[in-house]
């Protein structure tokens, strides 16, 4: 049998292990918004050179880009497995990644004429257009702007669009026959395994002292592409409906500050502890499910709260603002404020566009 295009993989191709009835009722706003307020605190902690105070040492065990990364994992599978075809798919993936991102971009755009930042034409042209491809980096140009990167925050958006782009060849090879759930399994651990490896042979990972060639390893998928496969491994085995897991969330939070306290601090026992606050995240959102959407009213800034506290902590480095809680105080403020603002300006109406799964 000749083999099938991408394209002809339909979603009843799929060993099916499908999502239950009350899988989109969960809690996933709250939790992203936790997981993007818990990347703009401690942002704000190491920019304005504030010691971490021993009330949020806790929220320290909770990082939130692992959290990000499984649930993407864990929603974004089981929206490949709805789709229609992959232009519905990757049709869906652009309208919640690109219009929040390129409003924020020209948002940074505006920052630099207000602050008379010298953009180079050609440099400068080139570095628009990748950015508005989501292809995210610091080019010299802008190397002394406000705290060395135009917006930190934003290097995970190349991971992220980058695991969507596998996630079609990853059903394609080890989920479309019986034995799906071990083989899904096995990649899991190699790329596990990879994680490890990475960090245990390239100590310099993310440091000072990085080269370029390290630097450029960081920006692909493979380092983190071991949360993303868990996210995706449970929502396959339907975790969201294992007694261990459903209504558990608070057994699953004290298990992760038992760790966190208990386990001596290194980056091996990190790289686990990623792993047991990706299950947490996934029980909190089916623990009292539906409590954020009464919460929040389907409203969902944490996006908009990662794509901005990043440029509003570089708008008070050019301002001189650079140390202290005042500072602190006003991107904790005005980041959820430009949040709400791009949920609202675009990417509501952007989701609204999507075709139907």
């Amino acid at each position: 049998m000749a083999p099938r295009s991408l394209d002809q993989i339909a979603p009843s191709d799929v060993a099916s292990i499908k999502p239950s009835s009350n899988f989109r009722i969960n809690n996933f706003d709250g939790i992203r918004l936790f997981a993007a307020t818990q990347v703009m605190v401690f942002h704000c902690l190491s920019h304005f050179e504030i010691p971490v105070p021993f009330y949020l040492q806790p929220l320290s065990w909770f990082s939130g880009v692992p959290i990000f990364f499984v649930i993407s994992g864990f929603l974004i599978s089981a929206s490949f497995e709805r789709r229609k075809n992959l232009k519905n798919y990757f049709t869906n993936r652009a309208l919640r990644i690109f219009p929040g991102l390129w409003l924020c971009l020209f948002s940074t755009l505006i920052v630099f004429i207000i602050f008379k930042i010298h953009v180079p034409l050609f440099s400068g042209s080139v570095w628009l257009f990748t950015q508005i491809f989501g292809a995210v980096y610091t080019p010299s140009f802008l190397s002394q702007f406000g705290m060395g990167s135009y917006n930190g925050s934003l290097w995970t958006i190349p991971l992220e669009l980058q695991f969507y782009v596998t996630i079609p060849f990853l059903y394609t090879l080890f989920i479309t026959n019986k034995r799906n759930t071990l083989a899904l399994t096995l990649v899991f651990f190699a790329f596990f395994c990879a994680t490890i490896a990475i960090n245990g042979f390239l100590p310099d990972i993310g440091g000072s002292k990085e080269r370029f060639a390290v630097k450029l390893l960081r920006y692909t998928f493979v380092p983190k592409y071991f949360l993303f496969l868990f996210g995706v491994l449970l929502q396959r085995l339907k975790a969201n409906d294992w007694d261990a897991i459903r209504g558990k969330g608070v057994y699953w939070l004290a298990a992760c500050a038992l760790y966190s306290v208990i386990v001596p601090q290194h980056w091996l026992s990190d790289i686990v502890r990623q792993i047991l606050v990706g299950a947490t995240m996934i029980s909190l959102a089916y623990t009292q499910p539906g409590l954020s959407n009464r919460l929040l009213g389907g409203t969902d800034i944490s996006y908009g709260v990662y794509l901005y506290h990043g440029l509003v902590i570089n708008i008070l480095f050019e301002m001189g603002q650079k140390h202290g809680l005042g500072p602190m105080l006003i991107v904790l403020i005005t980041a959820p404020i430009l949040g709400l603002a791009s949920w609202t300006v675009v990417e509501k109406r952007a989701i609204r566009r999507k075709p139907s799964a």
